[in-house]
């Protein structure tokens, strides 16, 4: 997503309204664009009923929501940390939307998704990166879009793009969002951001190696069995 993006569309300034964060949201508005579904799909970590459903069609798929038994009544209940209670090869789609960062064994996690996708199957993949510790029970680390692609290959994927999403400004805005508790008090700040990272997108064709260029809220991954 170009930086400048987001400040045109109504759908983020709705869900700013309705509070979400703006890692959340980008990551939703990518969802959006990126995210197709069909035949059997399984998404891990779900909750109960997470925001990105709203940006997804569920119609016509064999959907399976796995977590904790207390997360939201899953379809299937286990944890994420140990060995997932499939067969192999039995999934079209994966999603890991805001998990990996909540999960130890992150590297065994993504062998197994690797293991339970159809030879042609797909993960769709977002972590966070530039945003608060959020215990879900816990919040391990932080993933760079290096570290995600080579995780990607050591399980034994075959191709994956990631995309980082959010830069300095909006990185800044969102990290003060506490401290912003209105929607009056967001709505001006992000748009300020926004300014601010078209204004140093612009600026790091001059200036390439500026560090402004590797902030990123979050990234989004497409991956490839």
């Amino acid at each position: 997503m170009h930086e400048s993006d987001w400040l045109g569309k109504w759908e983020f300034w709705r869900e700013v309204w309705r509070g979400k964060s703006p890692a959340r949201i980008l990551m939703n508005l990518e969802i959006h664009k990126r995210v197709r579904l069909s035949g059997r799909v399984v998404d891990l970590g779900a909750g109960g009923n997470p925001s990105y459903w709203r940006f997804l069609s569920a119609s016509g798929i064999g959907l399976i929501k796995v977590d904790f038994p207390n997360m939201g009544r899953p379809h299937v209940a286990a944890s994420l940390e140990d060995y997932l209670p499939f067969q192999t090869d039995v999934f079209d789609v994966v999603l890991l939307f805001n998990v990996l960062e909540h999960i130890y064994a992150s590297e065994r996690l993504l062998s197994e998704i690797h293991r339970t996708l159809k030879p042609d199957g797909v993960l769709y993949l977002f972590v966070p990166f530039l945003v608060q510790v959020h215990p879900d029970p816990y919040d391990y680390r932080r993933f760079t879009g290096i570290a995600l692609e080579r995780m990607f290959a050591d399980a034994g994927f075959s191709a994956w793009t990631v995309a980082p999403l959010g830069k300095a400004c909006l990185s800044i805005v969102a990290a003060a969002y506490p401290l912003l508790f209105s929607p009056l008090l967001r709505i001006p700040a992000l748009i300020g951001a926004g300014l601010g990272d078209i204004l140093l997108e612009r600026m790091s064709t001059r200036h390439p190696n500026w560090p402004f260029n590797l902030w990123a809220s979050g990234y989004f991954a497409c991956v490839s069995k």
